[in-house]
């Protein structure tokens, strides 16, 4: 019954347009400690326990001597709507760290040994309780700590036993913190655990639906999608690749900027390449990051009607398919009509090197005897 709540309270964040992760279950292989976690202060590392699982085969048992504390910078919490959690289990102190540093940071503290559920800043392992909230625990439980972003210097913890029931909540004001990353630390004579550490955050967009299909004559692929939340939303780019591993971009479509409401888009591919095609939109904010979406494909093995070269502006590289099979000639000129490269193909693609041409536009032509084909490629180093 714990499970099944704990996947419904996901489900409910992923409709908020959030994006939850797992960072750490203690299921690898090998002993506790492991990269990207690094030992901040402390003698003994404890150990990964079968004891010390909330879920899965193992957790992290803490030592009843050495008190170590861990951090890792490789996940950075602590933008607004950010959400951060732990399953943690203890008779004294359990500690779940943000915006951690080597020297420390801040935690949100189970704390059974003074009744409390705390926001405590911390350096190395001196200590400044910030905000408490009185609460008798049951040390025998398993209880849930989550922290919520309300603005980057304002912070809501959370406390929730292992039914997913909210127990208590704190809030406090952290004038100095920023984004950083997170920790976890102890002080425990005989029970301390720790398991599954989750993050949550707002993505730039909620993409609710992305999907491909042929036009009616089939020389055309038409991509449309729609997006529920998003969040400083400055564009997207429909990228395109034959397989499904290097993408190039073959256009774009501004964003919604800040919304909450449905929004629609569409974008056609008029020059879909023979067999496979996979696509993927690359999301850009108006800082310039990006994030990109889920690989959707198609396959339009009969419907090409003319020469396909992705992609046509190239350094040196690009792939031609052809509208008609069998033996055929195929011939590229430069502006001058001097033929820069010839050759005689079954086949109905062609990977070509053209590195060793000049700069500029380039006729290429692909014949059998009964049909002739023309297109243009551009070379720009």
């Amino acid at each position: 019954m714990n499970k099944i709540k704990l996947i419904i309270f996901s489900i409910f964040i992923s409709s908020l347009g959030l994006q939850s992760q797992v960072i750490e279950d203690f299921e690898a292989a090998g002993t506790w400690t492991w990269s990207p976690w690094l030992i901040g202060s402390g003698t003994n590392n404890g150990t990964k326990a079968a004891a010390a699982a909330y879920s899965g085969a193992f957790g992290w048992q803490a030592a009843t001597s050495g008190y170590p504390w861990f951090y890792r910078t490789d996940v950075s919490i602590g933008n607004p709507g950010d959400v951060l959690g732990v399953w943690a289990k203890g008779n004294q102190r359990n500690y779940m760290g943000f915006g951690a540093t080597g020297g420390g940071g801040w935690s949100l503290v189970l704390a059974p040994n003074t009744s409390g559920l705390i926001i405590q800043a911390n350096a190395g392992w001196g200590y400044t309780d910030l905000a408490t909230t009185p609460y008798t625990y049951n040390t025998a439980n398993w209880y849930y700590l989550e922290l919520t972003w309300n603005t980057t210097t304002n912070v809501t913890g959370r406390l929730y036993d292992n039914a997913m029931v909210l127990q208590a909540t704190v809030n406090t004001n952290i004038a100095t913190l920023v984004p950083n990353g997170i920790s976890f630390r102890s002080y425990c004579t005989t029970i301390c655990y720790f398991d599954d550490f989750n993050t949550s955050v707002i993505l730039p967009i909620q993409l609710l639906e992305f999907t491909v299909t042929a036009s009616e004559n089939k020389n055309a692929n038409v991509l449309n999608w729609v997006t529920g939340n998003e969040k400083n939303n400055k564009k997207f780019e429909v990228e395109k690749s034959v397989d499904g591993l290097s993408f190039e971009s073959i256009g774009d479509l501004n964003g919604s900027g800040n919304s909450n409401v449905i929004h629609e888009y569409s974008f056609t591919d008029t020059k879909p390449n023979r067999g496979i095609n996979y696509y993927r939109l690359r999301q850009f904010e108006f800082d310039g990051s990006s994030t990109v979406s889920k690989v959707i494909s198609i396959n339009n093995e009969n419907s090409l009607n003319e020469i396909s070269i992705f992609p046509s502006v190239t350094s040196g590289h690009t792939n031609l398919q052809f509208p008609i099979t069998g033996e055929k000639e195929v011939l590229i000129n430069d502006c001058t009509g001097k033929i820069v490269y010839s050759a005689k193909v079954i086949e109905d693609k062609l990977n070509l090197n053209l590195s060793f041409l000049n700069d500029g536009i380039y006729f290429v032509k692909v014949s059998n005897g009964t049909a002739e084909y023309n297109s243009k490629l551009v070379i720009s180093k």
